[in-house]
């Protein structure tokens, strides 16, 4: 009899769980796994048994099925990539804000994008628009990455997906060093903009109910220019070279990339390191590195440049503007 009652007690728990659930959220707010989270519309089923045995017969009963789908939490994070601020020249054209939006919830979510100028900064910049990375390396392409449109190019994302945005703005001349312009970056939740614990009855993922996060329907991060009298790019190019002396990218050809720092404006940029992996696939070519045309040993030495076993590094430690230094190595297709 007590391990009936036993099987009963771990029934009673199992099909309670769900109750228990609701009870934490509605007494101390959301409760978060440390566990991956649930997909939203997720179908949980449970039943029990109880065995037991009457005049020596044994005999086992089965519950009824107790069934559930998981709601959908909304949950988003939007940072700045340029937390120092993102040094510009004046003048410069196309100077690009990164953030990053991070869907943390547990369903697809889609978003809208704005931006508005500080009232309490130095500057305005002009031009400023909103572009999606489109081809999701991070970094702005200029004529790549698409212009965002209101209700036409809205991202979705979905579980732990992340998209890089940028805000391009013209920077005007005359502005004075240190000089910043301050750029509030919004990003709002299609399904509601309301405050954590929102409900919204079948807007979840497949119609089932959603529930707003601890961050709310709206957040907003700053990013900001500042104005420098010097400021740096950097270009990479390559040619291929393939055993048939063609341009064929095959086993066994080689890859020459170039490397091309621009410091433009006035002034000097200090520990200026150039560093850059050698791409998996490829093997690095003992000896190729240069610097300005001049050649650099791999070891680490006098000279600027090493090579550690997965990349080549060159220190170029102050680097006064303007000028341009040109970096240069092979690597072979394995």
């Amino acid at each position: 009899m007590q391990n009936v009652f036993r099987r009963l007690q771990v029934g009673f728990l199992l099909c309670n769980w769900r109750f228990f659930l609701i009870f934490l959220v509605g007494f101390g707010g959301i409760v978060f796994s440390s566990n991956a989270a649930t997909p939203a519309n997720t179908l949980i089923e449970n039943f029990a048994t109880v065995d037991y045995v009457i005049s020596g017969t044994p005999g086992t009963t089965v519950s009824n099925t107790d069934s559930f789908r998981v709601d959908e939490i909304i949950s988003f994070t939007l940072v700045s990539n340029n937390p120092s601020g993102l040094s510009v020249l004046s003048p410069q054209t196309n100077a690009p804000l990164s953030f990053t939006l991070t869907n943390q919830g547990n369903g697809t979510e889609s978003f809208s994008l704005a931006h508005t100028q500080s009232v309490t900064d130095d500057f305005d910049p002009s031009s400023s628009v909103i572009y999606l990375d489109t081809n999701a390396n991070g970094i702005y392409d200029d004529g790549t990455d698409l212009v965002y449109n209101l209700g036409v190019n809205d991202p979705a994302l979905g579980t732990g997906e992340s998209l890089v945005l940028f805000v391009v703005s013209d920077i005007q001349a005359s502005l004075s060093a240190s000089d910043e312009a301050e750029i509030n970056f919004t990003a709002t939740s299609k399904t509601g903009a309301g405050p954590s614990g929102t409900a919204y009855n079948g807007l979840g993922d497949s119609g089932v109910d959603a529930l707003m996060g601890t961050q709310g329907g709206v957040v907003t991060t700053l990013g900001k220019y500042v104005v420098a009298t010097a400021a740096a790019t950097l270009v990479k190019s390559q040619s291929i070279l393939d055993p048939n002396g063609g341009t064929a990218p095959i086993q066994d050809a080689v890859i020459t990339y170039t490397l091309t720092l621009d410091a433009t404006g006035t002034g000097n940029l200090t520990s200026v390191v150039i560093d850059d992996p050698i791409p998996a696939g490829t093997t690095y070519e003992v000896g190729t590195l240069q610097l300005n045309s001049l050649p650099l040993t791999d070891a680490v030495d006098a000279d600027a440049g090493v090579f550690n076993g997965t990349a080549v590094q060159v220190d170029l430690g102050t680097v006064v503007a303007p000028t341009t230094h040109t970096v240069q190595f092979k690597v072979r297709i394995q």
